[in-house]
């Protein structure tokens, strides 16, 4: 045979060279046909999510897009048109690819405007200083929108909201301060006040009241006789003085006053006028003391002390009701007729003997004593006799009736 292939064996050995050719091609392309429809070939767009299936694959897609590879955009205006999830208070809904934009109305902000803008926060007080913010809805966009209700006493000026103007409440058309009777005004930053009510009046300065005089004493008009006292605004007026009387109404004195009756005084008066009084000057005459008005005006004074003096040692003083003695000195009693014992005080000392006398008394002293009193114990046995010594000399007075 030399070694060559048999016929039969060279027929298999083709035969499966052909299969297994045809079975490569067959796997080549199941394998093209797996790709095709694998995640491999990353089919899903717009951040979708591939997931593998059997012969297939399905596409996760985010909110904002759809279709089976994530390449068709959700229109948001009408899917999230009248829910939260949309625009709100009316803004304008602008659909985007993957998104959509809400342009808000000037008085909201926000992604969906929800923020609403307060031009007033924190009270306000920076943008009106000296008044109330109230916010307002913006019209424009960015320009803040609001009003300031100024305090009393503060205004806006001309371009500006802010309550920075003094009010001069002093020049209003309409015063503040009283004008009947006028008061002053005067003006304040934010304030005012007026001056005190003139005399006459009584308030605040805002309002005065007219002061009626005539409740009060009369007014001031005389009252004895009684005078009218007429009230007028801010002041008051006395009317005349009756008849028989002459003055301003404030005092009136009776014309000639001591013309009946002696005016009034005692019958040994002496009547005058008294010019700003309603009654005459009554004088006593001399010998006589009192006021003068009146029957017991005037009572005679005692003349005993001219006539028999009671006053044995001393000075004889007429009173209305008798006399008064004043005594000289050692001398007492109703009259002045007792002697002063001044050794009742026992004034000489150390056994001296006391000798008394007319306001005054003598110290006769032992042998061993000398001086005024007796005090001073003495040299030897001589013996020294005191000498009389004024020793009270007060002044005695008694009423006598």
């Amino acid at each position: 045979h030399g070694g060559a292939i048999p016929p039969e064996i060279s027929n298999n050995l083709k035969q499966l060279n052909t299969k297994v050719t045809t079975l490569g091609n067959q796997v080549t392309e199941l394998q093209q046909t797996v790709q095709t429809v694998s995640c491999s070939s990353d089919p899903c767009q717009n951040g979708g999510t591939c997931l593998n299936l059997l012969n297939s694959y399905h596409c996760l897609c985010p909110s904002s897009w759809a279709g089976a590879n994530c390449a068709s955009d959700v229109n948001e205006c009408q899917t999230f048109e009248g829910t939260l999830q949309g625009c709100q208070n009316g803004a304008t809904c602008v659909n985007s690819p993957g998104t959509f934009i809400c342009q808000c109305s000037p008085e909201w902000s926000g992604n969906l405007c929800t923020v609403r803008y307060d031009d007033c926060r924190n009270g306000g007080q920076d943008l009106c200083v000296h008044g109330l913010c109230i916010d307002s809805d913006r019209v424009v966009s960015g320009q803040p929108k609001y009003q300031c209700i100024c305090e009393s006493g503060w205004e806006a000026p001309a371009g500006n909201p802010a309550c920075v103007s003094d009010v001069d409440e002093c020049n209003l058309p309409t015063k503040p301060c009283s004008s009947n009777p006028p008061v002053p005004c005067y003006n304040t930053q934010g304030s005012f006040y007026c001056g005190a009510c003139p005399a006459g009046w009584q308030g605040n300065g805002y309002s005065c009241q007219d002061v009626d005089e005539c409740l009060t004493n009369n007014g001031g008009c005389s009252t004895t006789p009684m005078v009218q006292c007429m009230n007028t605004m801010g002041s008051f007026h006395c009317g005349p003085c009756p008849p028989g009387y002459e003055g301003d109404g404030r005092t009136c004195t009776q014309s000639n006053i001591c013309s009946s009756n002696n005016g009034g005084c005692h019958p040994l008066a002496i009547c005058s006028s008294n010019p700003g009084s309603a009654f005459p000057l009554c004088t006593c005459p001399q010998g006589y003391t009192g006021n003068g008005y009146g029957p017991s005006g005037c009572t005679q004074i005692s003349n005993i002390c001219e006539t028999n003096n009671p006053c044995v040692n001393g000075h004889c003083t007429s009173t209305t009701s008798g006399y008064i003695c004043n005594c000289n000195p050692g001398w007492q009693g109703i009259h002045c007729d007792q002697n002063i014992n001044e050794c009742l005080s026992n004034p000489c000392q150390n056994g001296g003997t006391c000798t008394d006398s007319v306001n005054g008394f003598t110290c006769t002293c032992t042998a061993q004593w000398t001086g005024p009193f007796c005090q001073t114990q003495q040299q030897g046995t001589k013996k020294l006799v005191g000498v009389k010594q004024n020793f009270n000399k007060c002044h005695k007075k008694r009423d006598w009736r």
